[in-house]
């Protein structure tokens, strides 16, 4: 089974199946540029970044600053 099949296996939300692919290096170039410029933003741009991106935002944001947040997802992905 590959990576896409197992998301679509575990029925992971919008935000859970952004960070996933996000940090699986599972996105085209136009995402992976879009998180690094998520990455790199400050607080003002990064609001202007969610209102045109609010689910990779918000996966950026959850991985980022959610304690244990990435590590029980991270667990879902691979031992469910």
């Amino acid at each position: 089974m590959n990576l896409h099949q197992r998301i679509d296996e575990l029925q992971l939300t919008a935000v859970e199946t952004a960070a996933v692919k996000w940090q699986y290096s599972l996105y085209g170039s136009f995402y992976t540029s879009l998180f690094n410029a998520i990455m790199l933003a400050d607080e003002l741009n990064l609001e202007r970044l969610a209102k045109a991106f609010p689910t990779e935002v918000e996966a950026y944001e959850r991985y980022s600053r959610e304690e244990n947040w990435w590590v029980e997802l991270q667990d879902k992905f691979l031992n469910s």
